[in-house]
C-alpha cells in the first residue's frame, strides 16, 4: 500500500444506510488512529492525519466499526 503524507480519508455511505452507518463517525474513528481528525455528515466525511505508518491499523479500526455495528 502507498500511503502519502499526509493522509487522507474520505468516506461515503449510500443513503438507504445512512441511519446504519455514519460516515462521520467512520472518518473521525479512521482518522484517529492516524493521529489526525475529520468529520462530516452521516453520508459523506473528510479527515486525515499524519501518520501514515498507522495506515493498516486505520483501516483495521474502521472494518471494525462496521462489523460491530452489524452485530
Amino acid at each position: 500500500m502507498r500511503v502519502e503524507k499526509p493522509t487522507h480519508f474520505k468516506p461515503s455511505v449510500p443513503r438507504h444506510l445512512k441511519d446504519e452507518i455514519s460516515a462521520s463517525e467512520l472518518v473521525k474513528r479512521v482518522c484517529e488512529v492516524l493521529g489526525g481528525s475529520g468529520g462530516g455528515k452521516a453520508e459523506i466525511a473528510q479527515g486525515g492525519g499524519e501518520k501514515v505508518e498507522m495506515a493498516e491499523e486505520a483501516m483495521e479500526a474502521g472494518i471494525k466499526l462496521i462489523q460491530d455495528l452489524q452485530k
